[in-house]
C-alpha cells in the first residue's frame, strides 16, 4: 500500500492489507513449535504488562495484545498441517509475529470503521473482535459459585465432579495466569531459544497444564477442548479469522500430545459458563429437562439477589402475574412479568434473559446477531412498557400470583409510586453493547426509562454504591442520560463513572456544549472511558483478597495507590447529612436523601456552608441566653426549582432538643416555619452534640392538608406566628 496512511486506505485495499497480514502470522505459526510459540508470547504479554497494574490483573490493554494467544490457538487448531516439533522460532520471528498481530488488529478496526454496515453491528463487531476479560476477576468466585453449583448434582452425575471442585479449578487457573510465577520458570530471555530441547518445552508447558492445575478428571477436560488441525476447514478465507467467531470460544484449552493446556484466561472465563451449560446438554441429552430448569430457576432468583444488595428494605414480587390488553383486539388477559422491586415510592420493573447471544460474530450473521439482542433487550423491554402502560393508567395495579393453570391468587394492588424504572437483566455480559442498544430502534419508544445490565456488571453496582439512596439517584441521573442524544458512552461501567464523576452527567454534558468553545458545533460528545478509578480499585481489591496476611506488602501500596472506593466527590458536612439519613431506620429518609443527591454541586455547597458555619454559632452560643433555631430552604425558587423534589428545609438544633420527641410540638414548630403553606415540604430536623458534631437526624413532611384542616381562628394564630418569625429572622440573622 505504499506510504499511505490506514485510514485513507479503501476497504478493498484493507482486506489486502489483512489478508497479508495474517499470511505472514500463518507461515510462522505452521512453521514452529505450537506449544513453545504461545509459552514464549505469554512471556512477552508479562513483560509489557509489568508498571500497568490494571492491565496486568485485568489484561485489558490493546486489542493486538489482549486477543493473541486467542488468534494463535485458533490458528493452530484450524491448520491442516502436522507441525514439526522440533521447528523451535527464532526471537526475530518470534517479535515479527507479535508485530504482525498488533498490526493486524489496528488494520482490521479501520477495516470494521469503514465498511458500510449498521453503526450497532459495526460497534458491536469491533468490541466483540478487540474485547475480552469482561468480568472483574475479584467477583470471579462469587460469580461462578452462583452459576455452576446448582448444576453441581448433575455434574457429578456424568463426570463424578461436584460444581465446587469445578469452581475451584476455575479459580486456580485464573490465579496461576494472572501472576507473575511465569518468571520464575522462563529462562533469561536474553538467552536465544532455538538450543530448547522439546522435553525442556513440556516442562515450561506444565505451568499451563489444566491437569495439573485444576485435578479435574480429563473426561471432562477433553469436552473444553481442541487438537491442532481438529477444526481445520473451519476458516472458508483468511479474512474471516478476524471477523468470524473464534472456535476456541466453547472449546478454549489446546489439547496437545495428550495434554491439554489453557494459555488464554480471559477467553476461559468469558465464555465458561455457556460452554459448560453445552458439554452438559452434549454429554447427557436425557437430561436437557433438568438444566432448563435450572437455567431458569438461576435466571429468576440472581438478579432479585443482587438488587436486594443494592435495596436492602426492598419488597421484591417475583413472578407475578397482572392483567391488560393483549393482542388485536386489545382484549385483557392474563400477562407475566418476572417481577417488581417496590422501595419506597420507586418501582423497579425487571426482565431476565438467560438466553444467549448469538454465538455467531455481528459480521458473520448480522440477522442472527441483532435477533438475538432483541430477545435479550428489546423484547423484554417492551414486557416492562406492557406493566408500566398498564399502571400509568390509573396509577396503581394489581398483581396476582398463579396457583394453577386458570387459578390466580391476589397479592397486592401498587400504587403511590412517583418513579418507575425498566430494569432488563441478561446472564450474558452484554457490557460495551448495553449502552448502546439503549439509542437504537430495537428499544421501542417509550416514557419508561430502560436499564440493560449483565449480571457481572451488577455485582460492580453491588461493590461500589454503598447506600440505596446513591443507587436510586443513579437510576434517576442514568434514565435522563439515557434520553440525552448529545452522550455517547462505551458501556455500561461508563455511565457509572460519569455518575461519580458529575452526579447529573446529563447536564455536565449539555452545559459543556453549550458553553465550552472546544464544542461549539459539536451535536454529541463521545467519551472514551470514564471507568479507570473502578478498574484500578477493582484491581486492588483484588491483590488485597489473595494477600496471605494483611500486612504483607504489593505493588499497589509501593507505588502508593489509593485504595478508596471510587465515590461522588462532595464536603463533608454534606456527606455526613447523606450519611445520617441513610443509616437511618425510616425509608422515607432514604427518600430524603436520594432528594438531596439530585441537587447540583452547587446547592450542595450551600448546603454544606449551612450547617458549617451555623454549627459553629449555635456551639459558641450554647450558654448564652439565645432561642434560635437556624433553617435553610432549598429548591423552592420556581426558575431553578427540580419538579421531581418537593422544598427541602433543614433545621439545625442541639441533639437534646425535644423537637425529636414530641410530634405534636414538632409538627406545629415546622408549620410555623415552612417557607409556602401551599406546597409540601420536607423538614429535616438535624441534631448535634456538645462538639458540633452532626449526630442525629429526623424527616418530617409538612402536607399542605395540614394547613387545609384548621380552622380559621387557628390558622390566624398560626399566620401571626409565621410572621413574628419571619420578622425575628430578618432582624436576628447572624
Amino acid at each position: 500500500m505504499g506510504n499511505k496512511p490506514l485510514g485513507l486506505l479503501e476497504l478493498d485495499e484493507l482486506e489486502v492489507e489483512i489478508n497479508n497480514k495474517i499470511d505472514s502470522i500463518k507461515q510462522i505459526v505452521d512453521a514452529t513449535n505450537p506449544l513453545l510459540n504461545l509459552i514464549l508470547i505469554e512471556l512477552y504479554r508479562l513483560f509489557h504488562h509489568i508498571g500497568n497494574f490494571g492491565a496486568s490483573i485485568h489484561g485489558d490493554i490493546s486489542p493486538g495484545w489482549n486477543k493473541i494467544q486467542d488468534t494463535i490457538q485458533s490458528l493452530i487448531v484450524t491448520t491442516s498441517k502436522n507441525l514439526d516439533d522440533s521447528n523451535f522460532i527464532s526471537e526475530e520471528n518470534l517479535k515479527k509475529l507479535i508485530e504482525d498481530i498488533e498490526q493486524l488488529f489496528i488494520v482490521n478496526s479501520c477495516y470494521i470503521n469503514v465498511i458500510e454496515k449498521d453503526d450497532l453491528i459495526k460497534y458491536s463487531q469491533g468490541m466483540n473482535t478487540n474485547v475480552s476479560g469482561k468480568l472483574y476477576p475479584y467477583f470471579e468466585e462469587e460469580h461462578f459459585n452462583s452459576l455452576i453449583m446448582p448444576y453441581s448434582e448433575v455434574c457429578e452425575q456424568i463426570f463424578s465432579l461436584t460444581g465446587d471442585k469445578i469452581v475451584e479449578g476455575l479459580l486456580k487457573i485464573s490465579l496461576q495466569l494472572r501472576t507473575n510465577g511465569l518468571m520464575k520458570i522462563i529462562p533469561d530471555f536474553r538467552n536465544r531459544v532455538e538450543n530448547l530441547e522439546i522435553e525442556k518445552v513440556f516442562e515450561y508447558a506444565d505451568y499451563f497444564n489444566v491437569k495439573s492445575i485444576t485435578g479435574w478428571p480429563i473426561e471432562f477436560i477433553k469436552e473444553f477442548a481442541l487438537s491442532i488441525g481438529e477444526s481445520n476447514g473451519y476458516y472458508l478465507q483468511d479474512l474471516e479469522i478476524m471477523n468470524k467467531e473464534m472456535p476456541i470460544k466453547y472449546k478454549p484449552f489446546l489439547k496437545y500430545r495428550d495434554r491439554f493446556y489453557c494459555f488464554s484466561i480471559d477467553n476461559l472465563l468469558d465464555n465458561f459458563y455457556r460452554a459448560f451449560v453445552k458439554v452438559l446438554r452434549k454429554v447427557k441429552p436425557e437430561l436437557s429437562s433438568k438444566i432448563n430448569e435450572i437455567q431458569k430457576d438461576l435466571s429468576e432468583e440472581l438478579p432479585f439477589d443482587l438488587l436486594n444488595k443494592l435495596l436492602p428494605k426492598a419488597t421484591i414480587y417475583k413472578n407475578i402475574y397482572y392483567k391488560a390488553p393483549v393482542g388485536a383486539n386489545g382484549r385483557n388477559e392474563w400477562c407475566e412479568c418476572d417481577g417488581i422491586i417496590i422501595y419506597d415510592d420507586v418501582m423497579i420493573i425487571v426482565e431476565v434473559k438467560a438466553g444467549a447471544i448469538s454465538p455467531a460474530s455481528p459480521f458473520s450473521d448480522e440477522e442472527s446477531f441483532k435477533n438475538s439482542l432483541k430477545e435479550l433487550t428489546g423484547n423484554p423491554y417492551n414486557q416492562t412498557i406492557r406493566f408500566y402502560e398498564e399502571y400509568s393508567k390509573e396509577n396503581k395495579i394489581e398483581i396476582y400470583n398463579k396457583e394453577s393453570k386458570k387459578k390466580y391468587q391476589f397479592i397486592k394492588e401498587i400504587k403511590n409510586i412517583n418513579f418507575v424504572q425498566a430494569c432488563c437483566v441478561t446472564l450474558d455480559d452484554l457490557n460495551e453493547i448495553a449502552a448502546q442498544i439503549e439509542k437504537t430502534d430495537l428499544i421501542q419508544y417509550s416514557s419508561l426509562p430502560v436499564w440493560c445490565i449483565s449480571l457481572g456488571d451488577l455485582r460492580v453496582y453491588t461493590e461500589i454504591l454503598e447506600s440505596p439512596s446513591h443507587f436510586l439517584n443513579y437510576l434517576y441521573q442514568r434514565s435522563k442520560a439515557t434520553r440525552n442524544k448529545s452522550i455517547k458512552l462505551n458501556d455500561e461501567l461508563d455511565h457509572l463513572g460519569m455518575y461519580l464523576s458529575y452526579n447529573d452527567y446529563s447536564n455536565y454534558v449539555d452545559e459543556l456544549l453549550e458553553d465550552d468553545e472546544e464544542y461549539h458545533g459539536t451535536t454529541c460528545i463521545h467519551f472514551e472511558s470514564h471507568r479507570e478509578e473502578i478498574n484500578e480499585y477493582m484491581a486492588m481489591k483484588l491483590v488485597d483478597k489473595h494477600k496471605s496476611d494483611v500486612e504483607d506488602i504489593s505493588l499497589f501500596d509501593i507505588f502508593g495507590f489509593k485504595k478508596d472506593k471510587p465515590k461522588q466527590g462532595m464536603e463533608s458536612e454534606f456527606e455526613t447529612l447523606i450519611s445520617l439519613l441513610d443509616h437511618s431506620k425510616d425509608v422515607l429518609n432514604t427518600r430524603v436523601a436520594r432528594y438531596l443527591l439530585i441537587l447540583d454541586s452547587h446547592t450542595r455547597g450551600n448546603i454544606s456552608e449551612f450547617l458549617r458555619t451555623r454549627t459553629r454559632k449555635l456551639v459558641e452560643n450554647r450558654y448564652k441566653k439565645l432561642f434560635y433555631n437556624p433553617y435553610a430552604t432549598y429548591n423552592y425558587d420556581n426558575e431553578l426549582k427540580i419538579n421531581e423534589i418537593p422544598v427541602i428545609m433543614i433545621f439545625l438544633l442541639e441533639s437534646s432538643n425535644k423537637l425529636f420527641k414530641d410530634i405534636a410540638v414538632r409538627k406545629r414548630f415546622l408549620m410555623e416555619r415552612v417557607i409556602n403553606p401551599e406546597e409540601n415540604t420536607i423538614c429535616i430536623l438535624v441534631g448535634i452534640n456538645r462538639e458540633g458534631n452532626l449526630k442525629k437526624i429526623l424527616t418530617h413532611t409538612i402536607e399542605t392538608d395540614f394547613f387545609e384542616k384548621l380552622d380559621k381562628s387557628s390558622y390566624a394564630l398560626l399566620q401571626q406566628m409565621r410572621e413574628n418569625i419571619k420578622t425575628s429572622r430578618i432582624t436576628t440573622e447572624w
